[in-house]
């Protein structure tokens, strides 16, 4: 996602550098994130998710993150209306929502309907339940 929101590899680098950091100096060690990552050469780290991701290499370092957050949410309010619409309740939760068990269905469409309403195809939707 660093990778994605910076806009040049120098910003990402040392973004990641921060991260790490702050993250090994934290004095309660089970909310680490980095756990072992912590002696690893970042230019490294950036160079292999990038040639491990090079199918999005297009969006890296791109500042491109900040659209996508804004796509999430547009699909997310698309739910929220249609399940207002019912009358019904949903929990949004970044990019997911939360509904009641008897409205899987209804929850299934609505972000799939979302997704085709927003991106304006339904190529690479994948809707996940959980």
């Amino acid at each position: 996602l660093c990778m994605i929101n910076a806009k040049t590899k120098k910003s990402c680098m040392s973004a990641i550098s921060n991260e790490i950091k702050n993250d090994k100096n934290k004095r309660d060690q089970s909310k680490r994130k980095f756990v072992g990552v912590y002696d690893v050469e970042v230019k490294t780290l950036v160079d292999s998710l990038l040639e491990h991701n090079k199918e999005i290499s297009e969006y890296i370092y791109s500042g491109h993150g900040i659209v996508m957050q804004n796509l999430d949410s547009k699909m997310i309010d698309y739910c929220i209306s249609v399940f207002l619409g019912e009358g019904q309740v949903l929990i949004p939760v970044h990019d997911c929502i939360v509904v009641r068990e008897d409205l899987k269905g209804l929850g299934l469409d609505s972000m799939e309907d979302a997704y085709e309403f927003v991106m304006k195809t339904k190529m690479n939707c994948k809707i996940e339940e959980e």
